[in-house]
């Protein structure tokens, strides 16, 4: 008569004890930063020359013998929205200079960096340079405008060009 006592024991304290891992699991998971629900993928064809007489090419890549050159983008999200990263998959081959990628918010009549992607180093393959440090994160479409700004340092078609650039975020 012992045994069926000892055996529900055992029993009722496996289920307990799966029941605050489980609990344990879901609390500590939340205490975890969020991970961005959302992400604008853009193509290279979104960027426009910021001034006439570039000469560039915008197809699957974005790359520009114009030196000094920066096309542009707005950046349009939902109000609300928090940003989480900005990537840029491209090619820098070259040791002299880097690829820049910029957001930029537009409040009280002028222009703010909020946040910049830059490359580092030099290769022929392509790379993703990613940076999640962006100020202020969260955005505000009824104060301010957004707009994504690559530049292109020097002349060259082979030394730079931009393959796709995401915008990972919270959507509210």
């Amino acid at each position: 008569m012992k045994k069926p006592i000892v055996l529900t024991a055992i029993v009722c304290c496996s289920v307990l004890l799966g029941l605050a891992v489980l609990v344990w699991t879901a609390l500590s998971q939340e205490a975890l930063p969020p991970a961005a629900n959302s992400c604008l993928s853009i193509p290279p064809t979104a960027f426009r020359p910021a001034e006439s007489g570039y000469t560039y090419t915008s197809s699957l890549s974005l790359y520009t013998s114009t030196p000094q050159a920066t096309f542009q983008m707005p950046l349009l999200l939902p109000n609300g929205s928090i940003l989480r990263k900005i990537r840029m998959e491209c090619k820098d081959n070259s040791s002299v200079s880097d690829l820049r990628l910029r957001l930029y918010r537009y409040y009280d009549g002028g222009w703010s960096q909020s946040a910049i992607v830059k490359t580092s180093g030099n290769d022929e393959a392509r790379r993703v340079f990613s940076t999640k440090a962006i100020s202020p994160k969260v955005i505000r479409n009824f104060e301010n405008a957004y707009l994504l700004s690559i530049y292109f340092p020097m002349t060259g078609t082979t030394e730079f060009a931009v393959y796709n650039v995401k915008v990972l975020y919270d959507a509210p």
